[in-house]
């Protein structure tokens, strides 16, 4: 048993640093790309992406469902 101990624990460990370091990597490369892009790139990417503000209320008759 005590040795199926050390490995959970060295298991979850392992699993908790990958996530960390996903994480700082993550934010770091998100960080970089939007810091580095032209005023003609953000533009682009926003008419294509739209912005992040708030979504246009649905009209009647517009049901985001499937027709079947």
């Amino acid at each position: 048993m005590n040795i199926r101990l050390k490995l959970v624990t060295i298991l979850i460990v392992v699993a908790a640093l990958s996530s960390a370091a996903t994480a700082v990597i993550t934010k770091f490369s998100v960080i970089q790309t939007t810091s580095e892009m032209s005023d003609e790139q953000r533009s682009t990417r926003e008419k294509f992406f739209g912005t992040n503000g708030t979504l246009q209320a649905i009209e009647k008759g517009q049901e985001m469902r499937p027709r079947w």
